[in-house]
C-alpha cells in the first residue's frame, strides 16, 4: 500500500499596498475599455430619478414627511433611489467580475 505526500501549500505572499495599487491599476484598464458600464452607473439613477421622481411625483404630489411636515415626492423618493443605485453597483461589480472570469478567463 502506498501512501500520497501532502501537497506543499504555498504562501499568497505578502499583502503591500504595492499589490493594491496594481489591483487599482488593472481594473482602471479594464473600465476604461468599457466606459459604457460605468456611465450607466452614472445615467440610470438619474433616469429612475427623472422618471419616477418626476412623473410619478406630478400625479402624487407632496408625502408627509418625519414629523407630519409636507414633503415633495422627488425629495421623499430620491434617498432611496441613491439607496438602490448603490446596492445596484455594488451587485454589478461582483457579478461581471464573477461573470468575466467564469466565461473568459475559463476559471
Amino acid at each position: 500500500m502506498s501512501v500520497s505526500a501532502p501537497s506543499r501549500i504555498t504562501p499568497l505572499g505578502k499583502v503591500t499596498p504595492f499589490r493594491a495599487q496594481r489591483i487599482w491599476e488593472r481594473n482602471f484598464l479594464v473600465y476604461r475599455r468599457l466606459w459604457k458600464i460605468v456611465f450607466s452607473g452614472f445615467f440610470e439613477p438619474a433616469f429612475y430619478l427623472f422618471s419616477i421622481g418626476i412623473g410619478i411625483g406630478a400625479m402624487v404630489g407632496e408625502v408627509a414627511g418625519p414629523g407630519g411636515v409636507a414633503v415633495p415626492y422627488t425629495a421623499f423618493v430620491a434617498p432611496a433611489l441613491m439607496a438602490a443605485s448603490a446596492m445596484n453597483g455594488a451587485v454589478i461589480e461582483t457579478t461581471f467580475n464573477i461573470f468575466f472570469k467564469l466565461r473568459f478567463d475559463n476559471v
